[in-house]
C-alpha cells in the first residue's frame, strides 16, 4: 500500500485500501466470527438486526445500486454499491477479501477501464466468483441518493419507513457542508428529492451534523468541520444562497407537518 499510494489520488487511495482493513482485522482477530465495512458517509435511522438475519449463514453480503427504471444506464459504474459489506471469517469470506485486496493493488483508479471502477466494479460478479454470496433484498437499508425516488417514505411509529419497513439507513452520496448551517444535497437536478425525503431522511441527518460540531467546538472553538470556503463566481454564490434558503423553508414546514 505504501508503495502505490503516489500512483493514486486521495480518493483512489481510499478505494484501494478498501479490502485491506477488514483483511487485516480478521487476520489479527482471527476468533471474530464476521466483520462490516460501511462507508462514511451512512446514517442509521434503526437497529441493523434484519440485515444479519436475513444474511443468515451465507459468507458474503453485497447491496445493489438497485437504480429505478430512467437511471438504469448507471449500471455500467457497478452493479453493486461499495457501502456496506460483510465478510464471515471462513475461507469463502477471506478468498473473496484476499482476490479483491490483490486486484485493488493492481488497479484502482476513478475511471471506467476495461471493466473496472475504482473499488466497485470488482463486485460486479462475485455472485458466481465465489461461494455464500448473498444479495441483500431487505429495502430499508442501502436507500440512497440515486434509488429513494423509488420508494414511498412516509412516517410511522415516529420513524422513518421505506414501502413499509423501518428505514436501517440511509447513504448520503455527494452530501456536503457548504457554510455554516448550509447544505448540499447532491441532487443536482439529476436525482428527485421531495420534501418528504428531505423532513424524514436528511433533517435528523443534519441535526446530528450540527450537535457533532457543537460537540467538538466545546474543546475547539475554531473548529470548520474540515471544509473550508471554497471561491466560486458571484452569481454561482448567488444561486447557491437562494437554493438552499428553498430547502431551509421546506425542511422547516415538513419538520412542523411531521
Amino acid at each position: 500500500l505504501q508503495r502505490i499510494k503516489p500512483s493514486r489520488t486521495v480518493a483512489e487511495y481510499c478505494w484501494t485500501c478498501t479490502p485491506s482493513l477488514p483483511l487485516y482485522v480478521l487476520k489479527k482477530e482471527p476468533a471474530l466470527d464476521m466483520i462490516t465495512y460501511l462507508d462514511a458517509d451512512l446514517f442509521f435511522y434503526s437497529d441493523p438486526s434484519p440485515i444479519y438475519k436475513e444474511f443468515g449463514n451465507n459468507s458474503i453480503m453485497i447491496i445493489e445500486h438497485r437504480f429505478p427504471e430512467h437511471l438504469k444506464h448507471l449500471e455500467a459504474n457497478g452493479i453493486y454499491n461499495v457501502q456496506m459489506l460483510v465478510f464471515r471469517n471462513n475461507d469463502s469470506g477471506r478468498e473473496c477479501l484476499e482476490w479483491w485486496q490483490e486486484r485493488c493493488n493492481e488497479w484502482c483508479f476513478y475511471r471506467l477501464e476495461d471493466g473496472k471502477l475504482g473499488d466497485q466494479k470488482y463486485l460486479d460478479d462475485w455472485t458466481t466468483r465465489f461461494q455464500g454470496v448473498h444479495v441483500l433484498q431487505y429495502e430499508g437499508a442501502g436507500v440512497a441518493l440515486w434509488n429513494v425516488m423509488k420508494y414511498r417514505i412516509e412516517r410511522q411509529d415516529g420513524r422513518a419507513y421505506v414501502d413499509n419497513v423501518p428505514l436501517i439507513f440511509y447513504h448520503f452520496h455527494q452530501f456536503q457542508i457548504l457554510t455554516e448551517g448550509s447544505y448540499d444535497f447532491g441532487d443536482r437536478g439529476i436525482y428527485q428529492l421531495t420534501p418528504e425525503n428531505i423532513a424524514l431522511i436528511y433533517q435528523p441527518y443534519i441535526q446530528e451534523i450540527e450537535r457533532s460540531i457543537a460537540r467538538v467546538r466545546k474543546v475547539d472553538q475554531q473548529f470548520n468541520y474540515g471544509f473550508k470556503p471554497v471561491e466560486e463566481d458571484p452569481a454561482c454564490n448567488r444561486l447557491t444562497s437562494m437554493y438552499q434558503k428553498a430547502k431551509r423553508y421546506i425542511i422547516k414546514i415538513y419538520k412542523n407537518i411531521f
